[in-house]
Order: C-alpha cells, then structure tokens, then sequence
C-alpha cells in the first residue's frame, strides 16, 4: 500500500485531474461449443434491455440538465453498459487443424457506444484474431457519461480460444 503524505499551504491552490479507467473483458471460446441459432425470444430480451436502458439514460441525462451528477461511479461517472454482445466464432478450419490460444486487443469505446480503433490485435493465428475482431466492433455499449458529458473509454479485450475434448 502506497501512503502520501501531503501538506498544501492555505493560500495554495491545486488542480488534480485523475485519468478515467478502462473496461476490461475476458472471454472464453471453446472449439467444442455447437453454434445454435439466435433465438428468437433472446432477441426480445436484447430489445427489451436497451428500451430500459434508454428510459435509464434519458433520467441520468435529465439530472444532469438540471444540474445534478449521474448516479455511477462515484458520483460524476456513469459507467458503460453492454446493450449487444456478440461472441467469437471459432473458426472451423483453426478447430480442425488443433490450432487454440489467447488473442488481445485494445479498443476504445467511442461517446456513441460503438467499438472504435481496435489496435493491438496479437493472438497465434490470423483467423483467430479476424474472430476476435470481428465479434468485438459489434458490440454496442451505453454512453460513458463523465461529470455529464460523453466521454470515450479505453478497453481491453482478451479472448481464449480452447479445444476442450
């Protein structure tokens, strides 16, 4: 544990400015998982959670017209909230040729809740880190609010890729 002992004079004056967080995921993809179909019903469930998260920004959003700071983190910082998540698909021909292993990437999830500038893609295979990719810039998150305004938000995503027989 770090201790700071700090003395300010009472005639100074000092900004602080703390950097915001970062969401960090992580991900497990396994090559004997059977892909189904969407269902239907889940669907409705998704709409239903975002019709309810969109009545949940539009108070949060109405308190901070009339002056107030979101209820989040702390006070002054709304979270982001996954609204659609879609998993990897484990790419048949890497599952057949017994090729497995971790991809990471960094992403910024942007003041409108999409996935912007995936960077840093590394994993073992190309095709793993194009599934990697591919399923993170479709999701979609709630806007991350910071003392009322929308505010871009670092990510990192870690996904494991494993042939469990």
């Amino acid at each position: 544990m770090l201790l700071l002992n700090l003395e300010i004079a009472a005639d100074t004056e000092r900004t602080l400015q703390l950097e915001l967080g970062s969401v960090r995921e992580t991900i497990n993809v396994s090559g004997d998982a059977v892909v189904t179909p969407p269902d239907p019903s889940a669907a409705e469930q998704r709409e239903e959670a975002v019709r309810r998260f969109t009545a949940f920004m539009e108070r949060e959003q109405a308190k901070c017209a009339a002056g107030g700071p979101p209820t989040g983190v702390g006070g002054n910082i709304l979270a982001p909230r996954k609204l659609l998540d879609v998993r990897p698909i484990y790419p048949a021909s890497l599952k057949a040729a017994g090729i497995a292993g971790t991809v990471t990437l960094d992403a910024v999830i942007g003041t409108d809740g999409l996935v912007r500038e995936l960077r840093n893609v590394k994993g073992p295979d190309p095709e793993l880190e194009a599934a990697a990719a591919d399923a993170v810039r479709q999701w979609r998150f709630s806007t991350t609010l910071l003392n009322c305004e929308p505010v871009e938000l670092e990510m990192q995503v870690t996904i494991n890729f494993s042939l469990e027989r």
